[in-house]
């Protein structure tokens, strides 16, 4: 960090030279911009996990390729053959939000100044796959984010304004010498943004060149970049919109009641105020409309080519095959056999609170048969049916003849316990 420290005050020192002295510009051009080539390379390609980039040596590293490169035609341009243009993107993606300003303020002069279609058309992201519309369309929810801008808000009114800017508008008494929507595009990354997409409107044909060539520049936009991009398209008109509301509001509050043709000037200028931001929902939800359609009509033609190739029943029989695999492996007969055992025992356990001598197993421990589960099986020898069927036992006629010294109670005695045994098996 200290070495970084020193390369700050080195490249701040430089900096005022250069702008004071045109001969120091002169002097060292080329090796200034090798520079700051280098800088960015070492910021962008860290060998060292642990090494951390100074965001202040970010930011002046910006304002010397915005002051001294970008305003000499010479320098910008071996800035540009260099792979400039390349890191600062790469840096805008990942930096924070400070140097993303400066660094998107810069670009918007550099555009500006020169044609840069190539570079802009041929950007990716650390992905691979964010293109520079991408990667705006992102900074720009970013923003929208941190000030608090209600993207789904039912109220047209809250649309590309944040929680500061709307209260300062409708909340607080509004003074000649401020105006909330000017302080709002002040440091904001929304309206560089929106400068650098203009500047590719107004350099349409050589884009388009450009984008014929390469083919990438707004190849296949995410349909959550394309809703952001109608808010991006008409971010001018809304923030006109939101001045002549904000001098509606201002005359209301310091009770002027300005000339008719001034008064309906105003009021016409609300109401397309409103209009546009009606005409953006619109768009939004036909947008949204249209990828759903897409989406559908893509699920009905996979659908279409599973059935054309008729493979349903080619999986009912691979899944039947690999059924009969499954099941006829003995390792998988034995393992199922062994966890039926362990359920049958589970169900036989008898309860906690039960009586052991009212308790009794129906079958063998490792029988091979399924058990009815969750039922327990009570004989209680004391229960009065049993006892009127012992009364009538002695009416049927014993197989062999009663001995003389033997009595009929002796018997039911001697043959009642056999017939207990039958009741319990």
């Amino acid at each position: 960090m200290r070495r970084q420290r020193i390369l700050t005050l080195l490249l701040i020192s430089l900096k005022e030279l250069i702008e004071k002295q045109m001969s120091v510009q002169q002097m060292c051009e080329r090796r200034s911009v090798e520079l700051i080539l280098e800088i960015f390379a070492k910021c962008l390609h860290q060998r060292n996990e642990d090494f951390q980039v100074d965001q202040r040596l970010l930011l002046i590293t910006g304002a010397y390729v915005w002051k001294c490169i970008v305003r000499y035609p010479e320098d910008l341009q071996i800035f540009l053959n260099g792979g400039g243009l390349y890191s600062m993107l790469d840096i805008i993606e990942i930096a924070n939000y400070p140097v993303k300003c400066l660094y998107l303020g810069a670009l918007t002069d550099m555009c500006d100044s020169t044609f840069c279609g190539p570079c802009l058309c041929t950007w990716r992201g650390a992905d691979k796959k964010t293109g520079l519309i991408s990667l705006f369309m992102s900074i720009w929810r970013e923003e929208e984010d941190r000030i608090g801008i209600k993207r789904r808000a039912d109220d047209p009114e809250f649309l590309q304004m944040g929680t500061k800017q709307w209260r300062d508008t409708y909340c607080f008494q509004l003074t000649d010498d401020v105006c909330p929507t000017i302080i709002d595009m002040l440091g904001s990354v929304r309206s560089k943004i929106f400068s650098i997409l203009k500047i590719i409107e107004r350099d349409s044909d050589k884009y388009e060149i450009a984008q014929k060539h390469y083919k990438i520049l707004l190849e296949e936009l995410p349909i959550k970049d394309q809703i952001t991009l109608c808010c991006a398209d008409m971010y001018l008109r809304l923030k006109l919109g939101q001045m002549w509301t904000e001098l509606s509001k201002y005359l209301e509050q310091v009770h002027l009641i300005p000339v008719s043709t001034d008064a309906q000037l105003i009021c016409h200028m609300v109401q397309f105020h409103h209009s546009w931001k009606i005409t953006i929902k619109d768009r939004q939800r036909k947008l949204v409309e249209m990828a759903k359609n897409a989406d559908e009509i893509l699920e009905k033609d996979e659908f279409a080519k599973i059935r054309d190739s008729k493979l349903a029943s080619t999986l009912e029989a691979l899944d039947d095959i690999e059924r009969i695999r499954r099941t006829t492996d003995r390792s998988y007969m034995l393992q199922k056999k062994a966890r039926q055992r362990q359920q049958v025992r589970a169900t036989l356990s008898f309860p906690k609170d039960a009586d052991i001598k009212q308790c009794h197993r129906t079958f063998l421990d490792k029988t091979n048969v399924t058990a009815i589960f969750g039922q327990h099986h009570l004989v209680d020898l004391h229960i009065p049916y049993l006892k009127d069927f012992q009364n009538d036992f002695t009416e049927i006629s014993p197989i062999s003849p009663i001995l003389p010294f033997d009595s009929p109670r002796k018997v039911l005695k001697s043959f009642a316990p056999n017939y207990h045994e039958f009741l319990v098996l």
